[in-house]
C-alpha cells in the first residue's frame, strides 16, 4: 500500500510537472513574442529619429553654408570698394564711383556709410588739388 501511495504521489507530481512545463512554455512563448514586437517597434522608432536627426543636421549645414557664403560675398564686395577708395586716396585713380548698395543688412549700411565718406573725401581731395 505504501508503494502504491508513493507511485500515485509520483504520478501526481509528474502530472503537475508536465502541466507546469506547459504553462512555462506558454509564458515563455508570449514573453518572446512581446520582446520581438517591442524590439521591432523601438527599432522603427530609432530609425525615424535617426533620419530626422540627419535631416535636421543637413538643413543646419545647408543654412550655415548659405549664410556664410552671403557674408563672405558682402565682405569681398566691401574689400574691393575699400581698395578702390585707397587707390583714389593715394592718387592711383582719378575718379571714384560710389559703391552700389545691395540689400538692407549691416554690410549694406556699412557700404552706405562708406559712400557718404567717399563723397566727403572726394570733395576734400578735389579742394586740395585746386
Amino acid at each position: 500500500m505504501f508503494l502504491e501511495l508513493r507511485q500515485i504521489t509520483g504520478l501526481i507530481n509528474q502530472q503537475k510537472l508536465e502541466k507546469l512545463k506547459v504553462i512555462d512554455d506558454y509564458i515563455s512563448e508570449k514573453i518572446t513574442q512581446a520582446i520581438i514586437e517591442h524590439q521591432s517597434y523601438f527599432s522603427s522608432r530609432l530609425l525615424i529619429i535617426a533620419s530626422l536627426a540627419l535631416l535636421a543636421l543637413f538643413l543646419v549645414l545647408l543654412s550655415s553654408k548659405l549664410i556664410s557664403g552671403n557674408i563672405l560675398k558682402a565682405l569681398l564686395y566691401s574689400k574691393v570698394g575699400l581698395s578702390h577708395f585707397f587707390e583714389y586716396a593715394i592718387r592711383e585713380k582719378n575718379k571714384l564711383e560710389p559703391m552700389k548698395v545691395k540689400g538692407h543688412d549691416e554690410f549694406s549700411q556699412m557700404i552706405k556709410e562708406m559712400n557718404e565718406q567717399i563723397i566727403k573725401t572726394e570733395s576734400l581731395i578735389n579742394k586740395t588739388k585746386k
